[in-house]
């Protein structure tokens, strides 16, 4: 089944490659989307992919990179 999110992600998240390595563990899990800066320092990531890849990624994103 595919499904899709949209995360917002606050926190140091700007200006520690969040963008960067959000992308990495996408491309790794097989999944598309977005990921952006907003103006209140957040990042929005939408997300669409198998459901077991996209709860993963979601499971990454509560942890997130190392710099973040």
């Amino acid at each position: 089944m595919t499904i899709a999110y949209q995360i917002k992600v606050a926190g140091r998240v700007q200006g520690v490659g969040f963008r960067y390595y959000t992308k990495l563990e996408a491309d790794k899990l097989g999944i598309r989307g977005t990921v952006r800066n907003e103006k209140d320092g957040s990042v929005i990531i939408e997300v669409v992919g198998k459901e077991e890849d996209v709860n993963e990624f979601l499971r990454w994103c509560h942890k997130g990179p190392p710099t973040a």
